[in-house]
């Protein structure tokens, strides 16, 4: 009777459920009301006679609710159905009731039996019986639905037993690798985070289980859907161990990712609660103390150079959080108020390397403004400048200017005599450090940490200078006095000995002096007659002389140095000339940067510089740094001087672009000076030149040849894109170079390449229906060459490779992607899958071809069948390319069923589209258009192959076993690789040819005696 009785109960009770479910799927309003009397039906079958058989009653009824859920597709009222469940298995967890097995008898203690939960019955089962099961299914919409009711369930939980803990872990585990549905992985990579956090090392190895993180990381980096990037970037906790890989995500190329990761890195730089001022707060492991110098430039470089706006000011206000808990801990107490911005500020700077990242002053700047910090130096604070706080006064400088902010520069920057005076003095310390360490080095055996603090000072004081140079830009120098001081500084710091070998002063210096110049032309004659001509090792003597006594560089020499001068090797004679050679390009360079005019043939600068300067420093070819300087500025040269250009330097660096003697840097150099000279000057110039033949040959040779590395392989297609964008140069081969260097596999790695002509292909098709038609007649010639290249590489997906070259060649001349046709909402009506049609049927008729089975199949079904077919064609063209298509039913049918299909269907679809013009048109009359004789001569040329011949297998096929790349005019013959039949099979080959050559002449001599005797009858 009990069992009768529970039975008609848990039927009366699964009615009253389905309500429940019901109601619930509807709207989560009703979600605590429908709660509560889920819960009472479950305590009714929890105190039945059986409590433990009427729990394993409910989870059924409970299953079949869920089964339906599982089975639903994606949509709003499933969600709402799965947060109902799991919020009923939270509520009856959090009851924490335990039931006996009768409830109702008396049970005396020592008879006691153990007591169960039976919350944790029912999730188990649930969890064990049904969603372990539906995780696995061959639906994914099952998948989906079993692993997020699981991470539902998991997420409701605040304490769980350990069976239930390791069936979770392992549904988890086995979807986050899902193929089929990236929300999958989501789901799980999500309820995974959580047991990394949670995990027992020590345990993991007695369950067989491998640790979670090098499975979140992988995911973290390698996952192709940003959304289960950015569920696991959310939800891992940031430690020792995950933080590179976070770091990394700083330069993912998803927008959302690279934004996340700095609200990550900002969530984590204290530990604890800043409002709660009685807290004691501490150093989380993404503040500047606990991040080494590496990542904290990495984070700022990234993220402040970061080309999406939002990531720049996400990373800004992680670089404002570090200011404003820089101090914590380091005795101020625990509340970061207490100490100043700027002072705050300066602590931080001085954790970052300011000469090396560039983003720096931009990070301050955003500071600037988003804060009120005012930089404000006395008159003490300027003669004890640091590294830091002339940096800070600089980037301040510069902000006041660009927001126009005039009367707090006056009020910061001091006279330019004084700065000048400010200038001489630091300069000065920089020559003593310099002296001191050369002189102590010399006289004493150095270890590794005396050489260290010397070169840390000569670091500083270079840096002090050379933000002093930077700072003195924003001065006014109405003041005539201080505009020669600052000058005089100018001339003194270039024409020091003791800076003969440093660079990093020149280009502050050229610049303020450009600054003090009227022109550039006072500048070229500046830097030509005043600082150049000085330091030249073969100089004027005289010159030499009066510059160095105008300038006050030094005191004369005594005897005694010049008997030591006289003394010295010729090796140090000619490290000095190179070392002075070497300056005066570095200056000549910085200058040439600057100026922005045009000089004439007969300009001093290419007289005293080009004849004196870079041209002998070219000749001496055992200095490469040498050499390397003296093409840069003779690209720049080239670029103020047409006349240069002209005549000497595109010649010049047209022939040491292909690979030979020279190392490749300067390979390098010379590709980059050529483009940008024929960029800059234009067609007419490049036409006139240099014969452009050659140049396109140079370009091809160079771009051809398989062994160039990645950089300048990259470097050539930039270059080669911008000549064609601006139809300065455009070449069919070149094009078809460009588009093969894009698809093919040998190239998949270099992304600097993959990234510029990704840009450039759609946009440059975007513009106009003739760039289209240049790219699509690459199609059939670059489709082979893929082919050929996947089969020596051995590559097992080529077939995909192969579908998504040909379906983004097709979208890329679509006449729907065309720029006006966007703007306009309309299609316009081009032909060029129209005459792309025609390359593929011809590939398809060719007797010579190489392609395989697999290869004819693409061409009909990823191409034929998804051309665009224009409304207005005309007739000719239309009559010609249906005579094409019949010769490949009656002469080369297609290889298997599947080919013939998309063949036949795109016949049938061609036919029928243009019906009118084929019936305008017959065979006949297009036979007897003279214009058209060479296509007719195509179509007699077609000869069908001999009954008896059987197709030759792919295994025994020339494609299958050459490893030459195939040619067109080739036989598809057998060719024999012993070398005593090489030369018997070429001459049976040209027999052959002979032989068919006469078939066609005979055949074509009988059709015309039967046309004349069908005429007489």
């Amino acid at each position: 009777m009990s069992q009768h009785h529970n039975s008609t109960l848990l039927e009366a009770i699964s009615q009253h459920i389905a309500a429940i479910f019901e109601e619930a799927q509807n709207t989560v309003v009703n979600h605590h009301k429908n709660l509560t009397k889920l819960n009472k039906i479950y305590s009714e079958v929890a105190q039945i006679e059986d409590g433990r058989d009427g729990i394993l009653g409910f989870t059924e009824i409970i299953s079949v609710m869920v089964l339906r859920l599982v089975n639903s597709k994606k949509g709003p009222a499933a969600d709402r159905t799965a947060k109902f469940v799991a919020e009923f298995i939270n509520h009856i967890h959090d009851k924490g009731k335990y039931f006996a097995s009768h409830a109702s008898c008396e049970i005396e203690e020592e008879e006691e039996e153990p007591s169960y939960n039976s919350a944790e019955i029912f999730t188990e089962q649930l969890v064990h019986g049904l969603l372990a099961k539906g995780s696995n299914a061959k639906d994914k919409n099952i998948r989906y639905r079993s692993v997020d009711l699981a991470s539902k369930i998991l997420l409701s939980l605040a304490q769980i037993n350990r069976p239930l803990y390791y069936d979770l872990r392992k549904i988890f585990s086995e979807r986050i690798d899902d193929r089929a549905d990236w929300a999958i992985r989501e789901q799980a990579s999500r309820a995974l985070c959580i047991f990394y956090r949670v995990d027992d090392p020590d345990e993991l190895p007695e369950e067989n289980l491998p640790q979670l993180s090098e499975v979140l990381v992988g995911k973290l980096a390698f996952d192709p859907k940003e959304e289960v990037r950015l569920a696991v970037l959310r939800n891992l906790v940031v430690n020792e161990e995950t933080l590179p890989a976070i770091l990394n995500r700083t330069r993912d190329i998803s927008v959302l990712v690279r934004k996340a990761a700095y609200n990550v890195l900002e969530k984590n730089v204290i530990i604890g609660d800043e409002q709660d001022k009685d807290e004691d707060l501490e150093l989380g492991i993404t503040h500047p103390r606990k991040l080494t110098l590496v990542q904290r430039d990495m984070i700022i470089r990234n993220g402040l150079g970061d080309r999406d706006k939002y990531v720049r000011e996400a990373a800004g206000k992680l670089f404002y959080k570090w200011v404003q808990t820089v101090s914590l801990g380091q005795g101020s107490g625990n509340n970061p108020q207490d100490d100043s911005d700027l002072s705050r500020t300066v602590q931080l700077l001085g954790l970052l390397n300011l000469r090396t990242n560039d983003k720096l002053p931009q990070a301050v700047q955003h500071l600037f403004e988003h804060t009120r910090i005012k930089v404000i130096f006395n008159a003490s604070e300027w003669k004890s400048l640091t590294p830091v706080t002339i940096f800070l006064a600089r980037i301040y400088a510069k902000y006041c200017l660009e927001h126009e902010l005039p009367d707090i520069l006056d009020e910061m920057l001091p006279e330019a005599t004084a700065l000048g005076f400010l200038l001489h003095e630091h300069f000065g310390s920089l020559v003593a450090s310099i002296s001191l360490f050369q002189e102590e080095d010399s006289h004493f055996d150095l270890d590794d940490e005396a050489r260290g603090l010397h070169q840390d000072a000569i670091e500083n004081n270079e840096f002090i200078t050379s933000e002093i140079l930077k700072l003195a830009l924003y001065l006014d120098y109405g003041d005539e006095a201080g505009r020669r001081n600052m000058e005089h500084e100018i001339y003194e710091i270039l024409g020091h000995d003791k800076l003969i070998n440093s660079s990093s002063l020149i280009p502050p210096c050229i610049e303020l002096l450009a600054e003090l110049a009227s022109n550039d032309y006072d500048l070229i004659r500046a830097v030509d007659s005043k600082i150049v001509k000085s330091l030249l090792p073969d100089a004027d003597s005289d010159l030499t002389k009066s510059l160095s006594n105008s300038l006050n560089i030094a005191e004369n020499p005594t005897s005694r140095q010049k008997g030591k001068a006289r003394e010295c090797s010729p090796e140090a004679n000619s490290e000095r000339k190179d070392n002075a050679i070497m300056h005066c390009l570095c200056i000549v360079e910085a200058m040439l940067q600057l100026v922005n005019v045009q000089l004439k043939e007969d300009s001093p600068l290419i007289r005293n510089i080009g004849n004196c300067l870079i041209y002998p420093a070219m000749k001496r070819r055992k200095n490469d740094e040498i050499k390397e300087k003296c093409y840069r500025c003779l690209a720049l040269l080239a670029l103020v001087s047409e006349s240069v250009a002209r005549v000497t330097a595109l010649e010049f660096f047209m022939h040491r672009i292909p690979p030979g003697s020279i190392p490749e840097e300067l390979n390098l150099l010379a590709a980059q000076a050529t483009f940008d000279m024929i960029m800059w000057y234009g067609r007419d110039f490049m036409i006139t030149a240099v014969n452009l033949e050659d140049l396109i040959s140079c370009f091809i040779n160079a771009l051809d040849k398989h062994k160039r590395n990645d950089d300048m392989r990259a470097v050539l297609c930039e270059g080669l894109v911008k000549l064609m964008n601006n139809d300065i140069l455009v070449d069919e081969q070149i094009t078809i170079l460009l588009v093969e260097n894009y698809f093919s596999p040998k190239h998949a790695h270099n992304q600097n390449l993959k990234q510029c002509l990704s840009f450039f292909f759609q946009w440059y098709c975007s513009q106009n229906p003739d760039n289209q038609e240049k790219i699509s007649k690459t199609f059939i010639l670059v489709f082979n060459k893929l082919v050929y290249t996947m089969r020596k590489t051995n590559l097992e997906s080529s077939v995909p490779k192969l579908r998504q070259f040909a379906g983004m060649m097709l979208a890329w001349t679509h006449p729907k992607y065309l720029q006006k046709n966007n703007e306009e909402n309309q299609v316009d009506d081009t032909c060029v899958h129209f005459r792309m049609a025609f390359d593929v049927v011809k590939e398809l008729i060719r007797k010579d071809s190489k392609l395989q089975k697999e290869h004819k199949r693409i061409l009909c079904q990823d191409v034929l069948q998804k051309l665009y077919l224009p409304n207005n064609v005309d007739e000719v063209e239309v009559r010609y390319l249906d005579m094409l298509l019949d010769k490949v039913f009656s002469v080369r049918p297609l290889p298997d069923g599947h080919s013939k299909r998309f063949f036949s269907n795109f016949h049938k679809a061609f036919q029928k589209k243009y019906e009118i013009e084929l019936a305008s048109l017959s065979t006949e009359d297009f036979r007897t258009l003279e214009k058209y004789w060479a296509e007719n001569a195509f179509l007699d040329s077609i000869i069908s192959e001999p009954l008896s011949c059987k197709p030759t297998s792919a295994a025994h096929s020339d494609f299958s076993d050459s490893d030459t790349e195939p040619n067109r005019g080739g036989r598809n013959d057998t060719v024999s690789t012993s070398p005593s039949q090489r030369g018997k099979k070429r001459r049976a080959s040209s027999v052959s040819s002979v032989e068919n050559h006469e078939v066609a002449k005979n055949k074509k001599r009988r059709l015309e005696v039967d046309t004349s005797d069908s005429g007489e009858q």
